[in-house]
């Protein structure tokens, strides 16, 4: 590995439609790899072996793009300065890396190659066995292939009109779920679905002998919704270079081509393609339905004395609540995620429209940037002070609906769910309410923090044990399929903190949903959640 070989610099001026460039080098050779200057703002890389290329695009502007072809593959800078991108470069294929900016002010962008990575042609496949083979569809496609290879056409023609992940019914409440993936030319396939598995070698699917089929099959129940998406041919990196393999996983992520059903976003890489068994439960209040008024959404910047940034917010202003200073305030964590993938404006407007739940104004919490996340709401004092001296105020102000309110919610989900519970617990005065989806309750500090303690996991757990009710009312949910690893789980840690609390006779409940750690369900069970805390009805989910 290659680490620091190259800095390319781009400044783009554009004024009056004129763009003109300059480059530190017009032609520079990196370990068989040349990237040349062709026009402006665009650069041709040519490589003598096939290798992965790691890299990075930093600038001043939000609106710098990287755009790579032949793959079309763009990484956005957006508001964290830097990108990090990495892709295959095939041997002796010209590919283009590209600059933009929609900006008409002077732009500077750098592009870093960090690594590159010979890919071994060698490489191993996971091979199947077909006598281990579970999926009864699948075996007997292998056995047809080894009396008539035509079969394998046939099977394609069949995947082509019925789509996938194939499923074959038990007759009981599980069934066979067969992921599939087409290449001959590719040494791995991994599966990246909502479930978390401790060895990932786990996802690899498996490859069928001197054929372009790959597979895997999964045993899950008939409800069952997932998210998911494969990585063709970078699994071989897991275990000789980690940190370099994820990355890697992170940017070739892309949804299933060969399943029509998918969501957030509609580009291959945005995207993510769905698993919906057969009793799988549609969508409801996340969904825009006719004749329901919207609420209105208005963003702003905030400045942080306490946490030294800036962020900015979105707030929801309900469309019923004319005259009132005292309604329910929700403060909704990830709250981009939300907002924009989860819809979660959508759902407010449905529930109040049917009188599910009362009018609720909402704070929705951007992330300043994706690094800072895991930092500042898993149980982060200052992070907590931050929302009730700050930004509690700002809300207030801007949404006079809510200016007297005290019904004050923290929802999340994952590390969001744990910042619902530990707003809670360092500001009970504000904070009354906790809706937590799926929880990251197995999480504790790290030594050094001001909360370390010997004991672990489950920082949040030993916290709450250790006093009365804090909260009004407490939510919990988490998938069927987060559990199997006791309190480092998800599902096992909610429900163990629901059990503390409710032996305290503390106001909780605590619900599965047939899925795992997945925004998917999570756009559906805020409803559950609200429904649950501002009026103590039940609708989507199965109540434990």
């Amino acid at each position: 590995m290659y680490k620091k070989l190259l800095i390319l610099t781009l400044v783009s001026c554009f004024l009056v439609g004129k763009a003109s460039n300059e480059l530190a080098a017009e032609e520079t050779t990196v370990q068989g790899i040349m990237f040349s200057k062709t026009a402006a703002n665009t650069y041709e890389l040519l490589s003598d072996q096939k290798v992965f290329v790691l890299g990075s695009v930093s600038g001043s502007d939000e609106s710098l793009d990287l755009v790579v072809q032949p793959t079309g593959r763009t990484f956005k800078l957006g508001s964290e300065g830097e990108y990090q991108f990495a892709f295959i470069a095939e041997k002796s294929m010209p590919h283009i890396l590209r600059i933009t900016s929609a900006n008409s002010a002077q732009a500077i962008g750098i592009i870093t190659i960090d690594s590159v990575i010979p890919v071994s042609v060698a490489t191993p496949r996971n091979e199947a066995n077909i006598s281990l083979i579970k999926s009864p569809r699948m075996k007997r496609l292998a056995k047809d292939i080894e009396d008539n290879p035509e079969a394998l056409a046939a099977f394609w023609q069949e995947v082509q009109e019925t789509g996938t992940p194939l499923i074959e019914t038990l007759g009981t409440d599980k069934a066979l779920y067969t992921f599939l993936w087409r290449s001959e030319n590719i040494s791995s396939v991994e599966l990246s679905w909502a479930v978390w598995k401790e060895d990932r070698t786990e996802n690899l699917l498996a490859y069928l002998p001197g054929t372009d089929l790959w597979f895997k099959t999964l045993e899950l129940p008939v409800d069952v919704a997932v998210s998911y998406k494969m990585a063709p041919g970078v699994s071989h990196l897991m275990k000789s270079d980690l940190a370099s393999y994820r990355r890697l996983l992170n940017d070739f992520l892309q949804r299933d081509p060969l399943n029509p059903k998918y969501w957030k976003g509609e580009s291959l890489f945005d995207s993510s393609s769905l698993l919906l068994g057969p009793k799988s439960k549609p969508l409801n209040w996340s969904i825009k339905k006719d004749n329901v008024p919207e609420g209105s959404i208005e963003h702003l910047q905030v400045k942080s004395g306490i946490m030294q940034n800036e962020r900015e917010i979105a707030l929801y202003r309900p469309a019923y609540a004319k005259g009132r200073s005292d309604i329910p305030l929700l403060f909704v964590f990830d709250g981009k995620r939300y907002l924009e993938d989860a819809a979660t404006a959508t759902t407010l407007d449905n529930l109040i429209a049917e009188g599910k739940i009362p009018p609720v104004a909402a704070v929705f919490v951007y992330n300043t940037v994706p690094t800072t996340r895991s930092v500042e709401l898993p149980c982060n004092p200052n992070f907590v002070d931050f929302l009730a001296d700050e930004l509690l105020p700002v809300a207030r102000a801007s949404l006079p609906e809510a200016a007297d309110s005290k019904a004050i919610i923290t929802a999340g989900s994952s590390f969001g769910g744990l910042a619902s519970t530990c707003a809670n617990y360092f500001r009970p005065e504000t904070f009354k309410y906790v809706l937590s989806m799926s929880g990251a309750y197995w999480w504790s500090p790290a030594e050094g923090s001001p909360l370390f303690d010997e004991d672990s996991p489950a920082w949040a757990l030993r916290a709450v044990a250790k006093n009365d009710c804090l909260a009004d009312a407490y939510y919990f949910d988490a998938g069927a399929l987060e559990t199997g690893y006791g309190l480092s789980s998800i599902a096992d840690a909610s429900e163990a903190l629901s059990a503390i609390l409710k032996a305290k006779n503390c106001t909780t409940t605590y619900r599965t949903f047939s899925g795992g750690h997945d925004r998917y369900h999570w756009r559906e069970t805020i409803a559950e959640g609200l429904i649950w805390l501002l009026s103590g009805e039940e609708t989507w989910i199965t109540k434990k």
